[in-house]
């Protein structure tokens, strides 16, 4: 058989193939092997209507105990550079919802302090929070977090 031949016609065979929407084993990426990426898209920009609900609430109710964004030693632990925030937003939002108290550990340092729930806010009000102290306090790149989101941690 020509070896040609045989690789102009592999390449037909799988775009026939994923056109068709069927799966070829021979068509796949080798064991070990994975495609190239393709480019990230970029998060949609935060409304600037949110993230000034979100610092107007944040300045309301949550800066009484965690300042600027750096806590209280040993109290309240900080906001900026948190971890929490950046990559477990679901988590963020239950301490916004039910609070939290016993002993919380952040970067190593322990912190006692107790927070309240605040699940008296609405949801739009609690997403417009997490979503201001996400693209405050952390270097996200999608800090954004809908009603919705909130909704499913209640």
């Amino acid at each position: 058989m020509n070896s040609h031949k045989t690789s102009l016609q592999f390449p037909v065979i799988c775009g026939l193939a994923a056109f068709l929407g069927l799966a070829v084993t021979a068509c796949s990426p080798s064991p070990g092997k994975t495609a190239a990426p393709g480019p990230v898209p970029a998060p949609a920009p935060v409304d600037p209507a949110i993230l000034a609900d979100g610092q107007r609430i944040f300045n309301e109710v949550c800066a009484q105990c965690h300042l600027a964004g750096e806590g209280v030693p040993s109290l309240n632990p900080p906001l900026i550079g948190s971890a929490v925030l950046k990559d477990r937003p679901e988590a963020a939002i239950r301490n916004v919802l039910k609070g939290s108290q016993g002993k919380t550990i952040v970067n190593g340092q322990k912190f006692t302090g107790i927070m309240a729930p605040l699940d008296y806010l609405s949801d739009d009000e609690v997403a417009a929070i997490v979503t201001y102290v996400r693209k405050r306090f952390t270097d996200t790149p999608d800090p954004l977090v809908t009603p919705k989101q909130v909704a499913a941690q209640r």
